[in-house]
C-alpha cells in the first residue's frame, strides 16, 4: 500500500520526535537529571 506523501511526513515526524525523547532519556546531561 502507497502511503500518501503528508501520512508519510506525520510519521517520520513522530520517529524523530520518539528518538529525541530516547536520546534525551538516555543523555545523562539532559536537565531532568
Amino acid at each position: 500500500m502507497k502511503m500518501k506523501p503528508e501520512e508519510n511526513s506525520k510519521q517520520q515526524n513522530q520517529g524523530e520526535l520518539f528518538r529525541n525523547r530516547l536520546d534525551q532519556i538516555l543523555d545523562p546531561r539532559h536537565p531532568l537529571y
